[in-house]
């Protein structure tokens, strides 16, 4: 599912997007009894995004992979 997004919105000119870390059916930040996914699900699917933009033939504008892990979910 991420790399389907990523490739999708890469072509269509978005420059960036969020990768989620919650569980589906997520809920709002602020509320209580949000679950976050393994750190070795959400590596999986940065690993996935990186992998999908990196397929992207040609030249792309689609940003480099950055991000940080703030919170721990093990």
């Amino acid at each position: 599912m991420v790399a389907r997004t990523v490739q999708q919105y890469a072509r269509a000119g978005v420059a960036a997007l969020h990768i989620e870390d919650q569980v589906q059916t997520k809920r709002c930040g602020h509320l209580l009894g949000k679950q976050v996914v393994s750190r070795e699900e959400f590596l999986t699917r940065v690993r996935a995004a990186v992998l999908a933009r990196d397929s992207i033939p040609g030249e792309s504008d689609f940003v480099s992979s950055y991000f940080i892990v703030v919170n721990s979910a093990s």
